[in-house]
């Protein structure tokens, strides 16, 4: 039976997320990139390991879904807008039901409903934060 590597996805700010496999030793080896997202500096996995989100942190920011394949390359599945300014931060609530956002410039937290597909659903929350 073989396993699977271990696996890192990296964002920048330079327009790509690279995925790296982690070796035995613990050299690090770029396997593949996506550059389909402009600025992707933050990622979160789902708990299923399935999906991966990124922020696309920006002037009018994002929040990016996609999935994992068995070939560890990313498939972009959608992305909705994270009704804020240069979106920062996000999570995947435990369940992996919901995606969270945090938008810096403008002071704000989304709520995004993660599809049975991995994909996210139309904003159902939007809370301004006290500064």
């Amino acid at each position: 039976m073989t396993s699977q590597p271990d696996l890192l996805y990296v964002g920048s700010y330079a327009g790509a997320i690279t995925t790296v496999e982690i070796g035995p030793d613990g050299d690090l080896t770029a396997i593949g990139s996506t550059t389909d997202t402009a600025c992707p500096s933050f990622l979160a996995a789902h708990p299923s390991g399935d999906f991966l989100y990124a922020v696309d942190e920006g002037d009018e920011g994002s929040v990016v879904a996609y999935a994992i394949r068995p070939d560890n390359d990313l498939e972009r599945l959608n992305a909705r807008p994270a009704d804020g300014s240069t979106t920062a931060h996000l999570t995947v609530d435990p369940s992996g039901k919901f995606v969270l956002s945090a938008n810096y410039g403008s002071g704000s937290v989304v709520v995004h409903p993660i599809n049975p597909d991995g994909s996210l659903g139309e904003r159902t929350r939007l809370r301004p934060t006290s500064r």
